[in-house]
């Protein structure tokens, strides 16, 4: 589902490029604030998105890998 904005007097789908190139710099700037503000009510009402392991762990973390890789030597 596509969301759209209300800028000036048009309603605006952010993902139509014409319809974005059409707009004037404080527009576009408009349609960036209310962009941003949606997203940040969506993430804010949104369940925990679990954690991931940095791709680079500390010094001395053991990397555990799975028991059907090869042994390294």
């Amino acid at each position: 589902m596509t969301r759209t904005f209300t800028v000036g007097d048009r309603e605006v789908d952010p993902t139509d490029a014409d319809a974005v190139r059409a707009l004037s710099s404080d527009e576009f700037r408009d349609l960036m604030a209310q962009a941003i503000a949606a997203d940040q009510e969506d993430t804010q009402d949104a369940p925990e998105r679990p954690t991931f392991p940095s791709a680079n762990p500390a010094p001395g973390t053991a990397i555990l890998l799975p028991t059907s890789s090869p042994r390294l030597p």
